[in-house]
């Protein structure tokens, strides 16, 4: 199937969701600001969604002259009856949010440190069309072509499986957590163990735990390059996902992203690392 670049050359609304540390949304909108004063941008942020009041969203909509909205989850959850961890209280809770996506003509939902986990109905209303980044290198999968550093331990799983370097992934959000397509894998973080030290020695205790974040923070600086430039090759239809949920790209695409050191999961480039579990 061909896929038409110049038919999707709009440019895209595009809604961040925030639940904490809204760094990475304020370096998205000022990547937005600078396409905006050189070649043009091709994606426009219209609105910032909250779940939480302290996450910063509402100073860095403030700064940018957009619109901020609080969908508090602990207020609704209260007020449906059950608890915030509880997912049956979650599509309705996202058919709200969805009406209010429509207000905006939202094209694409970028989740930046988006504490919740996405559901119906806002699954299938921006299928492929919705954005994350996670903390682990998606593209290293297994035979059955699930990531093996999904989930919140990616990191601390990468440690101990003795992994050298560690990456961050943008990728497709879908039903099943960090299993969608990467669109960008960033560059490396080398792996830097403290003198003297094991991974069997810190394995199951606080120390690992330490470990992982000094590591994470290491990779959340690359989050502001990583981010906006997925969302650039997504907007312009130059990074796109097909019918079976693989993502393409075009030529130029790939050699921008490698130039970077970055590795990129297009079609014509993307052949996953096949690792044996366990």
């Amino acid at each position: 199937m061909q896929h038409n670049i110049g038919a999707i050359r709009a440019v895209k609304k595009v809604a961040i969701f925030v639940s904490e540390d809204a760094g990475c949304a304020e370096a998205i909108l000022e990547r937005q600001a600078v396409l905006e004063s050189s070649t043009g941008s091709l994606y426009k942020v219209v609105v910032i969604f909250t779940n939480k009041k302290d996450s910063g969203a509402f100073d860095v909509a403030c700064r940018h002259g957009i619109p901020a909205e609080l969908h508090d989850i602990d207020r609704f959850c209260a007020e449906y009856g059950t608890l915030p961890g509880d997912l049956s209280a979650r599509p309705a809770y996202f058919r709200i949010v969805m009406n209010a996506l429509e207000r905006y003509s939202v094209d694409i939902v970028c989740l930046v440190n988006y504490g919740l986990i996405v559901t119906e109905p806002l699954l299938s209303g921006y299928r492929n069309r919705i954005l994350s980044l996670h903390h682990g290198d998606l593209s290293i999968r297994n035979r059955n072509g699930k990531a093996i550093y999904a989930g919140k331990d990616a990191i601390s799983n990468a440690l101990l499986s003795g992994m050298k370097e560690i990456r961050s992934t943008v990728h497709i959000v879908t039903e099943e957590l960090d299993q969608g397509a990467p669109i960008i894998v960033s560059g490396p973080v080398e792996v830097e163990l403290p003198g003297g030290i094991s991974l069997e020695e810190v394995r199951g205790t606080e120390a690992l735990g330490r470990l992982s974040e000094q590591h994470r923070e290491a990779l959340r600086k690359m989050d502001s390059v990583i981010y906006p430039m997925a969302l650039e090759l997504m907007s312009s239809g130059r990074v796109y996902v097909d019918e079976n949920g693989s993502a393409c790209a075009d030529e130029n695409a790939l050699s921008a992203i490698k130039s970077m050191g970055m590795k990129t999961c297009g079609v014509k480039a993307y052949l996953p690392q096949v690792v044996e579990d366990g």
